[in-house]
């Protein structure tokens, strides 16, 4: 079928961190990593892309993505290239600079496509942006489709059944896209994300976030807590004082900047986490109303469900995290308008209801 959209499918990898970006140096070297797969479709030709670190990524977002590599021209400044594009390379035994050439990435009228689930919802939600920021300036109808991780999944099982090579998972949605498009098919393999959706993707990459913080604040606190227990020791051994370790320990950290600084960030993550939360109609018309499910339980709940869809029934989806919630989600699975369809079974059976998103 022929299409006048260039099809850009990505599927996200989690990058290998730099050894400063490590919670711990000795961990340097034990994540490998995987880059983030790109196969783009313009007219019968497809160009694959890796991007290895999430610089590429960002650029390839941005459309400022190094496509292709030229020699520094005499009398060129090299001071006027930014950083990422340029390099060095080796021709001929020597060392040579190299300035890009010819910039691509995500353009105006890209069908995007992506596997819904898994890793990557911080550039998904970047994508949405991106592609409504590219419509409004173009005046272009770019969009963007995300397809259940299970159905892409059939689709490579079926194509190793029939013999084939295991091909990138952006290979088999275009194949999926192209095969579909304008048939019934096509709504059972791909949807096109809602603004709940897309808060849904920023509450994600928040709760994420919010996450490491607090493990970051909690791992600090018990590493300045074995640090001040010494100190503690040796100031009470010349001048004693009613107290306990704890108590005096804890009035240190108090008053340290660097403590009270990532204190600070979480706090503020936090309020962003809680706003987005807010805006969710899932969370303040079933979720809101579960008694013993606040803020924190909820906004943790649905960054790990996301939607619905990304589940191939009910059963699968209350097996991952809805066993000890108090919630369940009643068969058939439906999955029309925003997809979220729940029965609320509080604590209480009596004041069960069925609420609709």
């Amino acid at each position: 079928m022929k299409v006048e959209s260039r099809i850009v499918a990505i599927s996200h990898g989690n990058k290998k961190k730099a050894p400063d970006m490590l919670d711990d140096a000795a961990e340097a070297g034990s994540d490998e990593g995987s880059p983030t797969i790109v196969h783009i479709r313009s007219g019968e030709e497809t160009v694959v892309i890796e991007l290895e670190d999430d610089n590429l990524e960002l650029l390839f977002l941005t459309g400022l993505y190094p496509m292709s590599w030229r020699s520094l021209r005499e009398g060129e400044d090299i001071n006027t290239f930014h950083e990422v594009h340029t390099r060095k390379v080796r021709r001929g035994g020597k060392s040579i600079v190299e300035v890009v050439d010819e910039v691509g990435g995500i353009q105006a009228g890209d069908i995007v496509l992506t596997p819904l689930g898994g890793s990557g919802p911080e550039l998904q939600h970047a994508l949405t942006k991106r592609i409504t920021a590219l419509n409004e300036a173009n005046g272009t109808n770019g969009r963007m489709f995300r397809s259940p991780w299970f159905r892409l999944h059939d689709q490579i099982k079926a194509r190793e059944l029939d013999g084939e090579p295991r091909v990138h998972a952006p290979k088999v949605l275009i194949e999926m896209y192209l095969s579909s498009i304008n048939t019934d098919q096509f709504k059972q393999w791909f949807y096109e994300p809602t603004e709940s959706d897309r808060s849904v993707m920023l509450l994600v990459e928040r709760r994420r976030s919010l996450d490491i913080q607090m493990k970051a604040r909690i791992m600090t606190g018990n590493r300045m807590y074995a640090h001040y227990r010494g100190q503690v020791y040796a100031a009470m051994a010349i001048a004693p004082a009613v107290c306990t370790i704890k108590e005096e320990v804890a009035r240190r950290i108090k008053n340290s900047v660097s403590f009270q600084a990532l204190v600070a960030i979480e706090k503020e993550t936090l309020a962003q986490v809680q706003e987005v939360l807010e805006s969710l109609p899932v969370y303040r018309e079933i979720l809101s109303k579960v008694k013993g499910i606040g803020p924190a339980y909820a906004s943790r709940l649905i960054a790990a469900i996301q939607t619905p869809r990304r589940f191939r029934s009910a059963s699968a989806l209350v097996a991952l995290a809805w066993t000890d919630s108090g919630l369940a989600i009643p068969s058939p699975f439906d999955r029309d308008d925003i997809g979220w369809k729940a029965f609320v079974k509080a604590r209480d059976r009596q004041s069960a209801k069925n609420l609709y998103v």
